[in-house]
């Protein structure tokens, strides 16, 4: 990676081949993912690539009320590493934005091969915790979660698996620590709350 001061201080007309030059989009997307990185690594570059991000996320997002640049800029943060284009973001994390589609097929594969026993105790265990949860960043929240795994028995697949899907309905994303930090403790409970009351044969399968 270059920046463009260094591009222009070694440009060398004599090292111009006659060859054909093959563009490779992948490359790009690469370069551009690994310079985005390096610009939100600062406050002042993380405060721009929100500002620029703002347009896109409203047009997807018109009636959403989480568009504002502060909180585009925890979401940025947390998918570093994951954007290679900031116009990537609402297909990126649209659950940031508005209430995840539980019923679409890419929710349902996450539960798939979870008991709905093991579903329930996850979900169950995790809103007692989050309830009676002082405070809230991702260290303790990543804490709770995986003392929870410890003390329910169930593994972490299927724990995880199981908050992924009430929390997003998709199964990439930040760490499930990251994603309640950002979403916060009401609309992360809400949305824990809501996937338990949807719990039926159709949405989990039998133990």
């Amino acid at each position: 990676m270059m920046s463009l001061s260094e591009m222009i201080r070694d440009f060398d007309l004599t090292s111009i081949t006659h060859r054909r030059s093959v563009l490779d989009p992948e490359k790009l997307r690469y370069l551009n993912q690994h310079h985005l990185m390096q610009e939100i690594s600062t406050s002042d570059g993380l405060e721009k690539s929100a500002e620029r991000s703002h347009d896109t996320v409203k047009v997807a997002f018109p009636l959403s009320q989480y568009t504002t640049v502060p909180y585009i800029k925890e979401i940025i943060r947390g998918l570093e590493g994951r954007v290679m284009n900031l116009y990537d973001i609402p297909a990126l994390a649209p659950y940031f934005f508005e209430r995840p589609d539980l019923g679409s097929m890419e929710a349902n594969s996450l539960l798939k091969n979870i008991p709905e026993k093991h579903y329930l105790a996850a979900l169950d265990g995790v809103l007692v915790g989050l309830q009676a949860l002082d405070i809230w960043d991702s260290q303790t929240l990543h804490d709770l979660l995986f003392a929870k795994i410890d003390s329910l028995g169930i593994t972490q697949k299927a724990f995880m698996f199981s908050l992924r899907y009430a929390l997003t309905g998709m199964k990439s994303g930040p760490s499930i620590a990251d994603i309640m930090r950002i979403l916060g403790r009401e609309r992360t409970i809400e949305r824990i709350q809501a996937a338990k009351d949807l719990a039926n044969p159709e949405h989990v399968e039998q133990a």
